[in-house]
This record gives C-alpha cells, sequence and structure tokens, in this order.
C-alpha cells in the first residue's frame, strides 16, 4: 500500500515515532504499526469530528476493562500512551489471527457480559456459529449481519442499571486469536447505559446495512430521542412517556 509521506513525516514528527505501515483508513479513523519507546504499537488516529465522542468513549471502556482481572485467555489491548490533544491513541501490539473457534468466543462474551458489557442473549449462539469459521464468512457474513442488524443493534432488555455498556461494533474483524487467547478490541463505539439515560439503549436503535451510512432521517430520530430523554430526566415530560421504540415510530409518521 502507497503511503503519504508527508502524512507520515508529519506524524513522525508529532508523536515521536517511527511509522511502519499504514493498516488501514476507516470512516473515523486511521490505523498504523508503528514503533513508539521502542516498542511495536498499534497508532489509532481519529478524525477531528469524532474525537469528543468515538476516542472519548474507547479510553473508558478500555481503562474500565483494564480493571478488571483478565483471565489467561482473555486480552482486551492495553494503552501505551495517549495524544489526546491530536486524538490519537498508542495501543499494544499483537501478531493476530481471524481463526476463532466457538469456545473461543463464548469465552469472549461470557466474560463482557460479567464485565457488564451486554448483548441481546438469544442472538449469543447465532453469534458464534456465525463468527466461528472465517473460511465460511462470506457470503454469510454479509447475510446474516444484513438481516438481523436490527435486532443485534436493538438491545432487548437495557434496564440493568448504571455503568452497563455496550461494545456496540462487535463482529469478526474486532476479534483475533494470540496464541491461545482471544483478543477483543476497536471500543470506539462503546456506549453505555443508567437507570434513568440509557444512551446504549438510544445509539443502539439506529438501524443501517453494515457498512452502509446512517440515514440522515434516523439521526434526526436519534437526536430527538435524545431530546426526549432528557426533557423527561428534568420532569418536562408527560408522566406516561413513550418507550424508545415507540417514540421512534412515532416520529418516523411523521418525517414526510
Amino acid at each position: 500500500m502507497k503511503q503519504n509521506n508527508s502524512r507520515v513525516d508529519q506524524l513522525e514528527k508529532l508523536l515521536s515515532c517511527k511509522i511502519q505501515k499504514k493498516i488501514n483508513f476507516g470512516l473515523s479513523l486511521e490505523k498504523y504499526e508503528a514503533i513508539y519507546d521502542n516498542q511495536k504499537v498499534l497508532l489509532r488516529i481519529f478524525d477531528d469530528i469524532y474525537f469528543n465522542d468515538r476516542y472519548l468513549r474507547e479510553g473508558i471502556a478500555i481503562r474500565k476493562l483494564s480493571k478488571s482481572s483478565d483471565p489467561s485467555d482473555i486480552i482486551i489491548p492495553k494503552i501505551i500512551q495517549e495524544w489526546p490533544e491530536y486524538g490519537v491513541r498508542a495501543i499494544e501490539w499483537f501478531d493476530m489471527s481471524h481463526n476463532l473457534s466457538p469456545n473461543q468466543i463464548k469465552s469472549s462474551l461470557t466474560w463482557l457480559n460479567q464485565q457488564r458489557f451486554k448483548f441481546p442473549y438469544n442472538l449469543q449462539d447465532d453469534l458464534i456459529n456465525h463468527l466461528s469459521n472465517l473460511d465460511q464468512l462470506h457470503p454469510s457474513y454479509v447475510d446474516f449481519f444484513s438481516s438481523h442488524s436490527r435486532n443485534i443493534l436493538k438491545l432487548i432488555n437495557w434496564s440493568s442499571g448504571d455503568n452497563t455498556f455496550l461494545h456496540g461494533d462487535f463482529h469478526i474483524n474486532n476479534l483475533a486469536r494470540f496464541n491461545d487467547a482471544i483478543i477483543i478490541y476497536d471500543f470506539e463505539y462503546a456506549t453505555y447505559g443508567s437507570h434513568f439515560y440509557n444512551n446504549a439503549q438510544i445509539q443502539s436503535s439506529v438501524n443501517h446495512d453494515i457498512g452502509g451510512n446512517i440515514p440522515i432521517e434516523w439521526q434526526l430520530l436519534v437526536s430527538l430521542t435524545n431530546l426526549h430523554w432528557f426533557l423527561q430526566e428534568h420532569n418536562f415530560s408527560p408522566k406516561e412517556s413513550l418507550t424508545n421504540i415507540e417514540l421512534i415510530s412515532s416520529l418516523s409518521k411523521n418525517l414526510y
């Protein structure tokens, strides 16, 4: 892959590191293999418009999980260095494989659930079956996640109180194997819920095809839902407040 030398030079000077290669460029961030402080790291560079959202979310999630006692078969890459003024984070580097067994995936789901990272329980078996064999992933991967994205993204029961997290982007490319352990990473979509203001439920209400852009009407609905919950928190809404789904349904009828 041809690298933008001016961009590489800029990053190396700014971060005092040595860029090895660019891994990819996504919607919200760039990823680079780099050497920082004499060790290999994964640089995650967030676009400016996502700094106060995804960059901060990822940091909160990683720090929360790093305080947990990691089992030997689960790895959460640790933060090596951060440059918050630039929206850049360096995390541990692992030489990874995506050849995962069903037991490894189930173990990661179980552990995340224990750390209050929740998933729709009735879809766990489907997730395990469809994530467990990379050789059979395409096109079944695309077909499965396209047809089930609404149920996967929308939490079924999300009333478990403060500090309940949602990974938000749990799929095969964000799981990997290192020796006999499984690595879970890419927490930039992680959200949390509380008893009253359920941010995770609100954000996961958006339904769109994997790899597609969120339609503008859904962005509007999420914003209106946020407003609804804010008003309810401050006692500005009727006692018989609408549920999240009822609100979205009623608002969507008035969009056109």
